[in-house]
């Protein structure tokens, strides 16, 4: 099932995401678009992010998201540092938005996204069972 946020999860909320990434072994996926520079800020979360990197190239296509011209799509493991990289760098689900941050993190479990975000659009959503969701006890996704 598809559940969306009514509002951007913050601090504790946006915290508890990464945690459960974690915890499932989940992957991280960010993008880093084209047509604008990355600060330094962000080139930083990338090279702190890099031991965990799984695949680091040019898509037109990720979760949520396609276009006609390719935009680097870096996907990297959700480990306990990767989550502290994570939690560092912002304390809110959209604060990852280029140009201080690189773009829309989402999670993926196995070959399927679980959560999905468009920092930009101030989009998000997890697919996810019913119980999953409750077990989240997130106030700002809908049920």
């Amino acid at each position: 099932m598809r559940f969306s946020f009514q509002r951007e999860p913050a601090g504790a909320e946006y915290r508890s995401l990464v945690t459960y990434g974690v915890e499932r072994g989940f992957t991280g996926l960010l993008v880093v678009r084209s047509q604008m520079q990355l600060a330094s800020e962000g080139r930083e979360v990338l090279a702190r992010l890099g031991p965990s990197v799984e695949s680091d190239g040019q898509l037109t296509e990720w979760p949520g998201t396609r276009t006609l011209t390719p935009q680097r799509v870096i996907r990297f493991q959700l480990n306990d540092l990767t989550g502290e990289i994570l939690t560092a760098a912002v304390d809110r689900l959209y604060g990852w938005r280029q140009p201080s941050r690189p773009e829309d993190l989402c999670f993926i479990d196995g070959s399927s996204p679980w959560l999905t975000s468009i920092a930009h659009e101030s989009e998000a959503w997890i697919d996810c069972s019913q119980g999953q969701r409750d077990k989240l006890h997130l106030a700002s996704l809908s049920s």
